[in-house]
């Protein structure tokens, strides 16, 4: 699969790509059908006729044809009242630049101004739904800064396949996220993005230069003198940015950083001692950030590729990696010497996602309940 396509293609798609978002067009995401129906009937009335209605939980949501260019959701967030759950499922289903409005069950004027503290407007569904259109028609036009879900993708070995993965991560994240996504190789690393992406990206990769690999979906990659950065302004375009880091030799300091910046962190372990030791070393330090500034505990995911043959130094079993680290490995990715291996390597990454992004692979039994996924990994 290529990440990259060639020049022209990449001139010429730009320009296609571009979203003008049509501040008179809403798209309502909701379970209930007469709740759309009684929204649908208030917009209209107010002379708002592009209104598509969608009959999903906004983590089921995807954006297609008809919702592409849509200025302002409305989303049913029902009984739901975990703040940091509606936060992280707002970022990581609405688009950054476009507006919009929850509605739900909690009748609380405390739930509705905690939720204004991040920007999002709140109306209780069974007495103020008639201000929908009030605040659609007097907004300023623009959309509220919003803060981006950092994903760390830390390798703890060189040359343990962090890149391989993050780039297999980040090529099928459609499948799970359709808002604008950004892939950050970091100048820790390998660096090596443009020769494991495809055998021929027929483009010439520049340092630090965005580069749109689709409508939704860019790279870009560090120069070696920038370690750890997570404060470029031009991140907070992107719903979601993901890190592509080598953690192996990270100081004191950029480990600080890595801390206070990331949402979720996934921790690429090799099958050998190096690898278990640092990945212990990030785990207890983090504990120890934890503790010393009383931060929200924030999601860690323990992967082991199996990169190479395993030697008879390093057949360590799933027990005793788990024994090893004081917690359990999520992830186990196969050794690739087969097709037959590789096609279970790219079905373990989308797996992968899903635990990253809290949201069920498709074909699997349908979720019980707003966020009912989302609260089953949180907890994890």
């Amino acid at each position: 699969m290529k990440l990259f396509r060639s020049d022209n293609e990449t001139e010429n798609s730009d320009l296609e790509a571009k979203i003008i978002r049509d501040k008179n067009k809403v798209v309502v995401i909701s379970t209930n059908s007469s709740i759309q129906s009684e929204i649908c009937s208030i917009l209209k009335m107010h002379n708002i006729g592009k209104v598509v209605s969608k009959k999903q939980y906004i983590n089921e949501f995807r954006e297609d044809e008809t919702t592409r260019d849509a200025g302002w959701y409305i989303v049913d967030i029902e009984s739901e009242k975990d703040l940091s759950i509606i936060n992280d499922i707002i970022v990581m289903g609405i688009p950054n630049d476009v507006m919009y409005v929850l509605i739900g069950d909690t009748d609380s004027i405390t739930f509705s101004s905690e939720l204004l503290k991040f920007g999002a407007k709140y109306l209780y569904k069974n007495t103020q739904l008639g201000s929908v259109a009030d605040i659609i028609l007097n907004s300023k036009g623009k959309s509220v800064d919003r803060i981006s879900l950092n994903v760390s993708i830390l390798g703890c070995k060189g040359g343990c396949g962090n890149t391989t993965i993050a780039s297999g991560l980040f090529s099928s994240i459609d499948k799970f996220i359709s808002a604008p996504v950004l892939y950050i190789q970091g100048g820790s690393g390998s660096r090596d993005l443009d020769l494991i992406s495809s055998e021929s990206l027929g483009i010439s990769i520049q340092e630090a230069k965005i580069q749109k690999t689709s409508s939704t979906k860019s790279v870009k990659i560090d120069s070696e003198v920038v370690r750890f950065d997570y404060d470029n302004p031009v991140y907070q375009q992107y719903n979601i940015n993901i890190f592509d880091h080598n953690i192996s030799r990270a100081s004191p300091e950029e480990l600080e950083i890595v801390f206070n910046r990331t949402n979720v962190f996934v921790l690429i372990v090799g099958n050998n001692f190096s690898s278990f030791r640092t990945a212990k070393k990030i785990i207890d330090e983090y504990k120890k950030f934890e503790l010393r500034t009383k931060s929200r505990p924030k999601r860690i995911i323990i992967c082991v590729n199996e990169y190479t043959v395993r030697t008879s130094r390093d057949k360590f079993s799933r027990e005793d990696i788990e024994d090893f680290l004081e917690r359990k490995v999520d992830m186990y990715l196969p050794h690739i010497n087969s097709d037959k291996r590789a096609k279970e390597f790219n079905e373990e990454l989308n797996t992968l996602n899903s635990l990253i992004f809290a949201k069920e692979i498709k074909d699997k039994e349908s979720r019980k309940g707003l966020f009912s996924w989302f609260k089953i990994l949180s907890k994890s």
